[in-house]
């Protein structure tokens, strides 16, 4: 028990926080070259230990300086001493041995390389005193531009409108060249004493120039105006290359000092080191790496809210509440993995998959159209927070040739034949899609019932509503526990098909809730608790018959006679398996999981028979750190069956600060039970790469992507019609 008053206390003390706001974004991941390493490596912009991304000499990499995510969201990295002076790489990694500039005249120490946001040209420099120009398929020459305003060039970047800057550091000055010509002029002269100018950033409406000498970043307006100092840094420093995140800060590679150091903007000082690293000279904000259209085999897809946020009113509305997460490349095990994410957010819109745009959403389901479509669901799952546009009855529509969010159930009455959803406050529960018939299943807290929709497209139509336990009379507002339906799931192994779902009962405030005595819950069992029942489905996909009570689940312990609702069900062949989200009363907690399981079962024909061994998490109470989301990556093939793993949402995935862990974890088939600790050979990863105390993105639910979509049916991006709706998603 005392375990249970800790807790308590602490999502007491944390609730009272959410008073203080603050301001912060979720991190990003930052790529840095390491030119005496020969490799490129990788780390969150919120701190962390460096992860090599580029192994050494990878595809001839030596002396590697400048990086930058091109507009195709490939990585370039200048290869100062190979004839090939630009080498590409995938966002594993990986080389892209298909891309090879052609040898050039003149190109000799490259330094630095960067694309113009508008014509989507390749920059390159070179020390002796050149800009190569080449053209959008990044192999052609279109110019190269000397001149006698500067005698060499470093490092450069360009403002959103085109115009580039570059540092001169043996000229000891600052150029730009106009968006639209290859004419060069000096905006920071040189002068007597001046320091040397190397790293140059652009951010918000100023330039941002690293110094050698006195070792300080500077600070520029674009017509070269001096500002002021950014940061004094220490003597030996070197800063090199320099980026500037959303929020101003400004990332510095200190190649002297062998770390990377982050400032305020306005020069603001508080200095902080991001990482300590041998030798960085260049570094670029690489997230996302790959757009997510169309879907690929081997992803995940997850809710989540919060989005880098702990101190704060938790309603910021460009939080990020969907993500797309590229697992596909494989990654290491028992360590953060800083996996590529999207969030349809570049650029920001109506369509990023924010709260502004989509509120609180939980449950989660994929179609199976020719182009993966993505369904998520509003939710008070995280706490009673505003809902989104469709309000709290509503389902969104993430298009899958393009993200385009569309409002496919709204909040309404409920009617056969409408788009719309009964709902005061209370949210949904799940969303589930029935492959065999086409449709989806949408259980809700206001009432308890479950609504069958089919998909017209940019809208659903509801085409059937089901009450398992009899009228709700509570009024508005939840339905009653023991009525109140939440994970809903189609299982094709019986015949005829079944829907499971989850009814909840109990959980962290209602330890002691009765039995129901509606007829289906049937006699009261030894234990009461939350429980999983099943009814049929005919032949055209409608609900049919009573619910069957299948499962009770299990207590926590001997002392802790409950256990926490069943939020998302999932299956394998002859599996099912149940996660738990951790709930106090009604409302969920952005935080403070502990006491929610991930289990699977083996059924038989009737009932289940419990089989052990999928642990969540070290941090909290270990292996009891599930946030609610369960996906399978079993595709059908049984030859592949004991490659399976289970991929789950957690929070305290590691709970140790400096390494705080809230997001997605991967378990072999064969479960983790004797790992040690149980995240030993589990994949993980963050969901924002914050690993410190106090900046948490809290995870929800998770879907796998089980096949390859295509685009060719999708409009062109000037076409009108469907938008970003993938086809074949059969109405």
């Amino acid at each position: 028990m005392q375990l249970r008053t800790t807790r308590t206390v602490r999502s007491l003390l944390a609730l009272a926080l959410l008073v203080a706001p603050t301001s912060m974004t979720a991190a990003q991941s930052i790529v840095i070259t390491q030119d005496t390493l020969d490799t490129v490596s990788t780390v969150s912009s919120g701190g962390g230990v460096p992860a090599v991304l580029v192994t050494t000499g990878l595809g001839g990499l030596s002396g590697p300086l400048g990086v930058r995510r091109g507009p195709d969201n490939l990585l370039y990295v200048v290869n100062q001493s190979m004839t090939n002076k630009v080498l590409r790489y995938f966002p594993d990694g990986t080389q892209d041995t298909s891309f090879v500039l052609p040898a050039t005249a003149g190109l000799t120490t490259p330094i630095d390389v960067a694309f113009h946001p508008i014509d989507k040209r390749m920059y390159l420099t070179d020390l002796t005193g050149k800009v190569f120009v080449y053209d959008k398929d990044f192999t052609s020459l279109a110019t190269t531009i000397t001149s006698t305003a500067f005698t060499s060039a470093a490092f450069l970047c360009f403002d959103p409108a085109g115009e580039c800057f570059f540092t001169d550091p043996t000229g000891l000055q600052v150029l730009k060249l106009p968006s639209n010509s290859f004419t060069p002029s000096v905006i920071v002269p040189a002068t007597s004493g001046a320091p040397t100018p190397m790293g140059i950033a652009y951010g918000g409406t100023r330039l941002y120039v690293g110094t050698w000498g006195p070792n300080q970043v500077l600070m520029y307006s674009t017509a070269g105006v001096a500002l002021g100092v950014e940061a004094a840094l220490a003597i030996g420093d070197q800063p090199c290359g320099i980026t500037v995140d959303d929020l101003g800060k400004v990332h510095v590679a200190c190649r002297g000092a062998n770390n990377v150091q982050r400032f305020d903007p306005n020069g603001g000082g508080n200095a902080l080191t991001v990482c300590a690293i041998t030798t960085p000279v260049g570094l670029d904000f690489v997230a996302p790496m790959r757009a997510p259209f169309p879907l690929r085999k081997g992803e995940l897809v997850t809710t989540c809210f919060g989005d880098g946020q702990f101190l704060h009113n938790w309603t910021n509305p460009l939080d990020l509440c969907v993500k797309v997460v590229d697992v596909r490349a494989g990654g290491p095990t028992g360590v953060h993995w800083p996996a590529p994410m999207f969030s349809n957010e570049y650029p920001p819109g109506p369509n990023t998959w924010n709260y502004q745009n989509l509120g609180e959403v939980f449950g989660l389901t994929l179609d199976d159209a020719e182009a993966t479509n993505i369904f998520v669901a509003a939710s008070t799952s995280f706490g009673f927070f505003p809902p989104g546009p469709s309000g709290p009855g509503g389902v969104y529509k993430l298009g899958g040739c393009d993200g385009r969010i569309y409002p496919w159930l709204v909040t309404g009455t409920g009617a056969l034949l409408s788009n719309t959803l009964p709902n005061t406050g209370p949210g949904l529960g799940n969303i589930c899609h029935d492959r065999r018939h086409q449709q989806f299943f949408v259980s809700n807290f206001e009432d308890g019932k479950i609504y069958r929709v089919k998909d017209l497209g940019t809208k659903g139509s509801v085409v059937q509503v089901y009450d398992p336990f009899g009228p709700d009379l509570s009024g508005a507002g939840f339905a009653p526990l023991g009525e109140r339906v939440w994970a809903v799931h189609v299982s094709s192994d019986y015949d005829p098909t079944k829907l499971f779902f989850s009814v909840w009962l109990r959980d962290e405030f209602n330890t002691n809730t009765g039995w129901p005595t509606d007829p289906a819950w049937g006699p009261a069992p030894l234990f009461p608790n939350n429980a999983i029942f099943a009814v049929a489905l005919d032949a055209q996909g409608a609900i049919t018959g009573t619910p069957v009570l299948w499962k009770v689940m299990p207590h926590l312990s001997a002392t802790l006679k409950f256990s926490n609702p069943v939020s998302d069900i999932t299956s394998s062949p002859r599996l099912l398996y149940f996660a738990e989200r951790t709930m106090y009363g009604d409302y969920g907690t952005p935080f403070m999981p502990d006491e929610s399981r991930l289990t699977r079962m083996f059924f038989p024909q009737n009932g289940f028979l419990m089989v052990n061994g999928l642990e969540v998490g070290d941090g909290g109470t270990p292996g009891w750190n599930c946030a609610g989301g369960v996906a399978v990556t079993f595709d059908g093939d049984l030859h592949a069956y004991s490659s399976t793993r289970v991929w789950t949402t957690g929070e305290q995935l590691h709970g140790v600060p400096g390494d705080i862990i809230d997001g997605l974890q991967s378990i072999r088939f064969n479960g983790n039970l004797n790992d040690s600790p149980y995240t030993l050979k589990s994949k993980l990863v963050d969901l924002d790469g914050f690993l410190l105390p106090y900046h948490r993105t809290v995870p929800g639910d998770v879907e796998y992507v089980r096949k390859n979509s295509s685009m060719r049916h999708c409009p062109s991006p000037s076409g009108g019609g469907g938008g970003g709706i993938g086809s074949g998603s059969g109405l």
